[in-house]
């Protein structure tokens, strides 16, 4: 079946339910068996066969080499047909971009990353044109067989409209149609989402909490994704989990909202680069000097992981006290969801002594008056390197739910 085929499919009503669960489990968990399939979806042996052999014959799913197995029949997965269709995710955040290229059953032809001179709204959008257009043709993908393109940015968006509201990607261009631009720059339809919600979804599909099923995922930029109940959850207008405005405290600068002593006042993770960058402009002692290229250039919050690995203390220092008022942060999180697990930043692992032990240590407050209650602090197995990954799984998603809503 023809990538228009199966949009239209999609699109017409013709997928019934049944058919639409099994459909997006195979896309979801490549790779997943029969036996899988039924006591995910509550299906009978018979159920299985029914849908697995239409998903067969109309084209969509086809069956890999059987796997070992201990005793009785081989189990065979299945995956999404590759050629069914491609997918393109990218990721814009300030400085960089990166883009990916992946087939229908989640294998990538390309993923390039470049830097951005420029934050300018119009310029990315031009960017990520040229390079669309640039990896198809080297693949020979004609854009009809193209479902979509993800985009994943920070900040405050407008997901149903396509639109960056405020976004730390674009600084000076507020309301930015963002979806309407690139589609009518690259023919293909544009689905947008902020990079903590992916981060989640990441975490979810390929990380630790493939089995879990209410989590959360804080981000330094102190976003939050957020699965409850096996879902994604982003609030009525898209833009929920903006732990940033948690209030700690009453004391400090006031933030953007009117209010002291924010999360975000307080304790603003990003100015540790900024303040490292000012050491050494004065001529201060750091670490962080070794790790910058020849002839200077711009402090990065790699260079300072690198400087805390080499035992420098200040660095160290700038982000253990951070970590004091995110485990706060944290504690409250972990008492309004009872997740199973908050993640933070795959980085964390790193450092784990400035950072997850500290919102550990926070944690032990957590329902200490015999409350039996309990949710761990771990280090994220999916960092922002698998935006685009997770950007690229958005165009399916969003057809699937669509699909879903006209059945």
């Amino acid at each position: 079946m023809s990538t228009l085929a199966f949009k239209e499919f999609m699109e017409s009503g013709k997928a019934r339910r049944r058919l639409l669960g099994a459909l997006g489990l195979v896309h979801g968990r490549p790779g997943v068996t029969r036996a899988e399939l039924g006591a995910e979806l509550g299906l009978s042996k018979v159920g299985v066969k029914n849908n697995v052999e239409e998903l067969l014959g109309l084209g969509f799913v086809r069956e890999g080499e059987p796997l070992p197995s201990a005793n009785g029949r081989r189990p065979v997965p299945l995956r999404l047909e590759p050629g069914l269709f491609h997918v393109l995710g990218a990721y814009v955040r300030p400085g960089r971009l990166a883009l990916r290229l992946e087939d229908a059953a989640g294998e990538p032809l390309e993923e390039l990353g470049l830097g951005r001179p420029s934050e300018d709204a119009a310029e990315t959008v031009a960017t990520l044109a040229k390079l669309a257009g640039d990896v198809l043709a080297k693949y020979g993908v004609a854009p009809g067989k193209v479902l979509g393109l993800g985009l994943c940015l920070p900040g405050i968006l407008d997901v149903k409209g396509g639109v960056a509201v405020s976004s730390p990607a674009v600084k000076l261009d507020r309301n930015y149609p963002f979806a309407a631009k690139l589609e009518a720059a690259t023919g293909l339809r544009c689905h947008l989402a902020n990079d903590a919600d992916l981060l989640a979804v990441a975490e979810k599909r390929w990380g630790k909490a493939k089995d879990m099923k209410s989590f959360l995922y804080l981000t330094c930029g102190y976003g939050l994704g957020m699965f409850i109940n096996n879902q994604l959850y982003s609030g009525h207008q898209g833009n929920a989990g903006e732990v940033g405005y948690m209030q700690l405290n009453e004391g400090g600068p006031r933030d953007i909202d009117g209010r002291a002593g924010t999360l975000y006042s307080i304790a603003p993770f990003y100015q540790i680069v900024t303040i490292v960058e000012g050491i050494i402009k004065r001529g201060g002692e750091s670490k962080v000097r070794d790790f910058l290229p020849e002839g200077g250039g711009k402090v990065d919050f790699e260079m300072v992981l690198q400087a805390i690995e080499a035992g420098d203390g200040l660095c160290a220092q700038l982000v253990a006290e951070r970590f004091e008022q995110i485990g706060r942060a944290v504690l409250n999180l972990a008492y309004l969801f009872n997740p199973e697990a908050i993640f933070l930043d795959d980085w964390t692992a790193r450092c784990p002594g400035l950072s997850l032990d500290i919102v550990r240590r926070m944690l032990g407050h957590y329902g200490a008056h015999n409350w039996r209650l309990s949710t761990q602090a771990l280090p994220a197995s999916q960092g922002r390197g698998a935006l685009p990954r997770a950007a690229a799984t958005l165009p399916f998603t969003r057809l699937f739910q669509q699909a879903n809503q006209i059945t």
